[in-house]
């Protein structure tokens, strides 16, 4: 297994040219977040059916464990997991598309007023958006981000 590590996201391809899921979401003891994010690839149209009627082409998207991204946030402040039917626009300013980076957004704004000015650090809010949850993490700190190629399914 080859692996990289990078503080870097530039190498990686967080748009919307390509699919990622949410493999898991750990909070582990020594108060670190780990998302584990793996790729998709589109499979081949096959014909969609249910109930015997014919919906047309669809493309099966399947995981594909060559892409897949580790990110580590240590002692993030807040964190939260929505199902991405439920995802609304946070609002505000930020940059980055499946993979932002808010300078300003409600969440941030609603943490900033129950915080009563506790925290002396800068707040960021991060923002993975994957193909079936959305994911908001408000941290001093940047993530550390692994890109695991070739990685053996899980």
């Amino acid at each position: 297994m080859k692996k990289e590590s990078s503080k870097k996201t530039q190498n990686h391809k967080f748009n919307w040219e390509e699919t990622w899921f949410l493999e898991k979401l750990e909070y582990k003891a020594s108060m670190i977040l780990e998302l584990h994010i793996v790729g998709a690839k589109k499979e081949p149209p096959e014909d969609l059916i249910i109930d015997n009627v014919n919906l047309g082409q669809a493309y099966p998207l399947v995981w594909d464990t060559s892409k897949k991204v580790v990110v580590r946030f240590f002692q993030p402040l807040a964190f939260q997991r929505l199902d991405e039917s439920f995802g609304a626009e946070n609002g505000g300013t930020y940059t980055g598309e499946r993979f932002k980076i808010y300078s300003d957004s409600e969440y941030l704004r609603y943490y900033s007023k129950v915080a009563f000015g506790i925290v002396d650090k800068p707040i960021q809010h991060y923002s993975f958006t994957c193909s079936d949850d959305i994911i908001d993490i408000l941290s001093t700190e940047g993530p550390e981000i692994e890109n695991i190629q070739n990685a053996p399914p899980t």
